[in-house]
């Protein structure tokens, strides 16, 4: 299994990495710098680069698509992810995409972050988010599944152990007080990119009781 990780810098990135690695599997990365994970590879350069990006995720079995908005990308992600998703079009080749915990619905199917907009919240990467959400559901061809994890989750969260469990859940967010840590979330993923589960939906990621 080959897997291609746009973001493997970030928090969630690099715990997908780390645990990719301890399947076996072959990582690859794009960054603008080394990511310095021992066993994976990086490609150096930015994923607004067309050919840096062709070159990160060329034979990869499974590209996921983990990218901040942080670090100047803020409004650009959603072009990237269309390249992945025009690149990958017609193939085999899974995509992962991580969304924000505002990517899902309420009860009444209304995405939280439409909700946060009408009130005029200020919370652009929820909104980046969904436009990204929105491109994949809108282009045909393309295998994906898109994951969010929950309100609290991130590198700013308090850290948490792995315990190498979680629950998949629908696209409706779920009232659920605690987060679940980089390692249970990379566990999660990983083990639907190497199932092939869920082709075409959105769930949501929470830890387990």
């Amino acid at each position: 299994m080959k897997i291609a990780i746009l973001g493997i810098t970030g928090f969630t990135g690099s715990a997908i990495a780390m645990d990719a690695l301890s399947r076996g599997w072959e990582v690859q990365g794009v960054a603008r710098h080394d990511a310095g994970i021992s066993g994976a590879t990086t490609i150096v350069g930015s994923v607004e680069d067309t050919a840096v990006l062709d070159r990160a995720i060329a034979g990869a079995d499974v590209v996921v698509g983990a990218l901040s908005i942080l670090g100047g990308m803020r409004g650009k992600l959603t072009a990237v992810y269309q390249h992945v998703a025009d690149t990958i079009q017609g193939s085999d080749t899974r995509f992962i995409l991580v969304a924000g915990h505002m990517s899902l619905k309420d009860a009444d199917g209304n995405y939280l972050a439409d909700l946060a907009r009408e009130q005029n919240m200020d919370a652009p990467w929820a909104y980046e988010a969904l436009e990204n959400v929105r491109m994949l559901l809108a282009t045909s061809g393309v295998q994906y599944t898109i994951v969010a994890p929950p309100v609290t989750y991130g590198a700013m969260a308090p850290a948490l152990p792995a315990t190498g469990r979680y629950v998949i859940s629908n696209d409706v967010a779920k009232d659920q007080p605690e987060s679940i840590s980089g390692a249970d979330f990379a566990k999660a993923v990983n083990d639907i990119a190497s199932s092939g589960s869920h082709p075409g939906e959105i769930v949501g990621i929470l830890a387990a009781e």
